[in-house]
C-alpha cells in the first residue's frame, strides 16, 4: 500500500524567500527527492507523523573531485613508453644515454627529497596526504602466485625468478600464463646475456653461461650467478616486454655505434627457463621470439618460429610482425619469405594483419619495384585498414628511392582532406613530416614545403622529435625559390620563437642576400647568428656572409659592417679556423673606401700571417685609394704585387693611373709590359684548356 505524504509549507524547517523563484525551484526539487526517500523507508514502521530529515549540506566523496578531473584527461595512445614517458612527450628519452640521464635525474630527485624531509621534518608535519593519492604501488606479502605476478608486473626480473624457484621448491603450482609472463620478462631484458664491444671479434657471441638447468641452478652457486646478472643489468632501462614491433630503422643503429652491445647467449636464463618448461603453448614461443628479435638473433627466431608451427601452435600478430621485420630487404628473395609468413597467418585460426603489418611490408619494398608498394596500399584499402604517418613515410621512401617524387604531392593532397590520420601511434610517426619536408627541399618546390608546414601547424606533436630538422629543410626550400621577401616573412615568424637555424642554413640565406644585392639583411642575419649563439664550425658561412657584403653599401653605415667583419675575424681566430680570403679582402676594401688606409694595410698583413692568397679585390681597392691620394710609391708597390700574383689590368688604365700619380715613363713601360705578359699567359692557358676540353 502506497503512503501519500503531503506536508503544508508552514511546517517546513526553513523559510523560503518569496522573491527568489529560482531558489524556490531548487529547494522544491530537493524536498521532493527527500520525501520520496522517506516514504520508501517509512513504509514498514508506519511512522507518518515524523518529519523527514533534510540534509542542508550533502555529503560528498572526498575523491569525487579527483575522479572528475581524471575523467577529463585521456592519455596519448602509444604502443610503448620510454622511461615512463610516451613518444609524443617532447621530454621523452630517445636513446640509451638519454634514458640513463632520466633515471639518474629521477634518483637524484628522490634522494634530495628524502634529505630535505629528514633534515627539516618540521616543515612537513602532515606526511599522509588527504585525500589519499593512488600511487599504483601495492605491497604484496607472502609466497604465492599473486606475489610472483606482482613482481613480473613491476618488472623486477631477478626477484621474480627467485620467487619462482622458491615456489617450485615448495611444490606450489604456477599457471602456464604466469610462466609465459616470466619468460617474456627474462627474454626481453636478456638476463644473463654478455656485453661485448662491437669492435671485438664477434666469435665471442653467446660464450657466457654454462648450460646448467633450473634444477641445478637452485643451489647456492646459482643464487650468486643470478645476483651477478641482476647487478650487471641494474641501471639499464628499457621499455619492457609486450611492445609490438614497429619496424627497425637505420637511425637506431647509429645511436649505439661503437658502444658495448648485448649479445644473445644460448645459456641465458630465458633459454634455460624455456627448456625446463614442461608445458608450452603459442604464447610461450611468442615470449621467447620477442626476446630473440630484440637482441637481433634473427636466425634463432626463425628456427623457433618454424618449431612453433610444426608443433601446431598459431603465433600472435605481434610475433608475425616481428618475423616480417627481421627479413633483410637487400636480400632479393625477401618477397618469397614474406609470402610464406603471410600464408602461415592465413592458417587456422586466421590472424588478420593490422597497420603495423602493412608498414613493415612497405619498408621491405624500399629496394623493390614500386608496384609492390602499390599492391600493398590496395590491399590496405580492401581490408579497410587506415594508414598512419608511418605508412606514408614508408611509401614515400620507396618512391623517392627510385627517384619518383610525385608520390609526395599525392600524399599531401590525401592528408589535407583526411587530417584525422595525423595521430601518433608509434615512434616512426614522428619522422613523417620531417621526411616529407626533406623531399620538398630536394624537389625544389617551396609551395609544397609551405603546404607541409601548414599541415604541421595543425598537429605539432609530429614535430617533437625533429623540430629543428623540419624547419631547417623548410627554410632551405624557401632559399631554393630565391624569393628574399618570402624568406624574410617566414624567417621573422619562425626565428627565434620556433627554431634557430643551423650554420649552413644561414650560409644559404647569405647567398640569396648576395643575389638580391641586400647587404642590410645579410648584416641582420649575421647579428642573429651572434645573438642566438649559432656555433661556427667552418669558414664557409662566413665566406658567404662576406660575399653578400660586396654589394653596394651605404658608406654612412660602414662602421656597422666593419664591426661585423671584425667579429667574424675574432670568431675564426677563436675557433682556430683559417680566415677565408673574402673576409680579409672585404676588411681591406671597406677601410680603403672610407680612407682609413692604415687599418687597411694592417688587415692586409693578415694575408701573409695566415698564408691566404692575395685577392684582386683587396689589391684593386688599395690601388684606387692610393691613386686618389696621388701616392706614387704605394701605387707602384701595389701594381708590382698585382703583377706578381698574375692579375691583369688594361694598358690604358695603367697609364692613366701612373701619369696621375707622377710616375716616370720607364716605370710606366715596365708596369704596362708586366700586365701585358700576364694577359698573354692567361690567354694561352685558356686556349690550352679549351683544346683539352674539345679532345676529351
Amino acid at each position: 500500500m502506497a503512503i501519500s505524504l503531503r506536508f503544508p509549507l508552514r511546517r517546513l524547517p526553513f523559510r523560503l524567500p518569496c522573491h527568489h523563484h529560482s531558489v524556490y525551484r531548487v529547494q522544491k526539487q530537493l524536498w521532493s527527492s527527500t520525501v520520496a526517500e522517506t516514504a520508501s523507508s517509512s513504509a514498514d514502521d508506519n511512522t507518518g507523523d515524523s518529519l523527514p530529515k533534510i540534509p542542508l549540506v550533502p555529503k560528498r566523496d572526498p575523491d569525487a573531485v579527483l575522479r572528475a578531473l581524471t575523467s577529463t584527461v585521456e592519455p596519448v595512445k602509444t604502443q610503448s613508453l620510454l622511461g615512463g614517458r610516451s613518444f609524443a612527450d617532447p621530454l621523452a628519452p630517445r636513446n640509451r644515454n638519454q634514458q640513463m640521464q632520466l633515471l639518474r635525474a629521477q634518483e637524484a630527485g628522490r634522494r634530495a627529497a628524502r634529505y630535505v624531509v629528514h633534515r627539516w621534518p618540521r616543515m612537513f608535519p602532515k606526511r599522509t596526504p588527504e585525500p589519499s593519492l593512488q600511487t599504483g604501488k601495492v605491497k604484496v606479502k607472502g609466497r604465492n602466485e599473486l606475489v610472483l605476478q606482482h613482481l613480473i608486473a613491476t618488472r623486477k626480473t631477478g626477484n621474480a625468478l627467485k620467487m619462482y624457484r622458491r615456489l617450485m621448491e615448495r611444490g606450489v603450482a604456477v599457471s602456464l600464463e604466469t610462466q609465459n609472463s616470466l619468460l617474456a620478462l627474462l627474454a626481453y631484458y636478456g638476463l644473463g646475456n654478455p656485453y661485448v664491444n662491437p669492435r671485438e671479434d664477434p666469435s665471442r657471441k653467446g660464450s657466457s653461461g654454462n648450460g646448467r638447468g633450473l634444477a641445478e641452478l637452485a643451489g647456492s652457486g646459482s643464487e650468486k650467478e643470478l645476483e651477478d646478472a641482476v647487478q650487471k643489468d641494474s641501471g639499464h632501462a628499457s621499455d619492457g616486454p609486450g611492445v609490438e614491433a614497429s619496424g627497425r630503422d637505420e637511425a637506431s643503429s647509429k645511436e649505439t655505434k661503437g658502444k658495448p652491445e648485448r649479445l644473445w647467449s644460448k645459456s641465458n636464463f630465458a633459454e634455460k627457463f624455456f627448456a625446463e618448461m614442461s608445458k608450452k603453448n603459442g604464447a610461450t614461443y611468442d615470449a621467447l621470439i620477442s626476446g630473440l628479435v630484440k637482441f637481433k638473433e634473427y636466425d634463432r627466431a626463425m628456427e623457433m618460429f618454424q618449431t612453433m608451427r610444426e608443433e601446431g601452435y598459431q603465433a600472435s600478430l605481434p610475433t608475425y610482425n616481428s618475423m616480417l621485420d627481421v627479413i633483410d630487404a637487400n636480400n632479393r628473395p625477401w618477397w618469397d619469405r614474406a609470402k610464406s609468413i603471410i600464408n602461415e597467418m592465413m592458417g587456422e585460426p586466421i590472424v588478420m594483419p593490422n597497420v603495423t603489418t602493412m608498414n613493415v611490408l612497405l619498408k621491405l619494398c624500399k629496394t623493390s619495384p614500386k608496384e609492390f608498394a602499390i599492391k600493398i596500399m590496395r590491399e590496405m584499402a580492401y581490408l579497410r585498414i587506415e594508414p598512419t604517418p608511418t605508412t606514408f613515410l614508408r611509401l614515400m621512401q620507396c618512391f623517392m628511392h627510385h627517384g619518383d617524387g610525385s608520390i609526395v604531392y599525392e600524399i599531401v593532397d590525401y592528408i589535407e582532406s583526411n587530417e584525422h590520420l595525423l595521430a601518433v601511434h608509434e615512434e616512426f610517426d614522428l619522422y613523417f613530416l620531417s621526411t616529407a619536408m626533406c623531399a620538398a627541399r630536394f624537389l625544389s618546390d617551396h609551395e609544397l614545403a609551405m603546404r607541409i608546414q601548414k599541415i604541421a601547424e595543425k598537429d605539432s606533436l609530429l614535430l617533437v622529435n625533429n623540430l629543428n630538422y623540419f624547419f631547417g629543410h623548410y627554410l632551405i626550400a624557401l632559399v631554393n625559390s630565391g624569393d628574399l621577401e618570402l624568406i624574410k616573412q617566414e624567417y621573422d615568424e619562425l626565428v627565434p620563437k620556433v627554431t634557430v637555424p643551423f650554420e649552413w642554413i644561414y650560409g644559404a640565406m647569405f647567398r640569396v642576400c648576395k643575389d638580391a644585392s641586400s647587404p642590410e639583411y645579410a648584416l641582420k642575419l649575421w647579428n642573429d647568428m651572434l645573438k642566438f649563439r649559432v656555433p661556427v664550425q667552418n669558414a664557409h658561412s662566413i665566406a658567404r656572409f662576406c660575399g653578400a657584403l660586396y654589394s653596394k653599401i651605404d658608406l654612412t653605415k660602414a662602421d656597422s659592417y666593419i664591426n661585423a667583419l671584425v667579429q667574424a675575424l675574432k670568431k675564426v681566430q677563436y675557433e682556430s679556423i683559417k680566415p677565408p680570403e673574402t673576409l680579409l679582402s672585404r676588411l681591406v676594401s671597406l677601410h680603403a673606401e672610407i680612407d682609413d688606409l692604415d687599418k687597411a694595410w694592417e688587415y692586409f698583413g693578415l694575408f701573409k700571417q695566415y698564408d691566404v692568397p692575395l685577392t684582386f679585390a683587396a689589391l684593386s681597392s688599395l690601388l684606387k685609394a692610393h691613386s686618389a691620394h696621388c701616392d706614387a710609391q704605394k701605387t707602384e708597390e701595389v701594381m708590382e704585387m698585382m703583377i706578381q700574383r698574375g692579375f691583369n689590368l688594361p694598358a690604358n688604365y695603367v697609364r692613366d693611373i701612373c701619369w696621375n700619380v707622377g710616375l716616370d715613363s720607364d716605370t710606366v713601360k715596365g708596369l704596362v709590359s708586366g700586365f701585358a705578359e700576364n694577359a698573354y699567359k692567361k690567354t694561352k692557358l685558356e686556349s690550352a684548356q679549351q683544346e683539352n676540353h674539345e679532345q676529351s
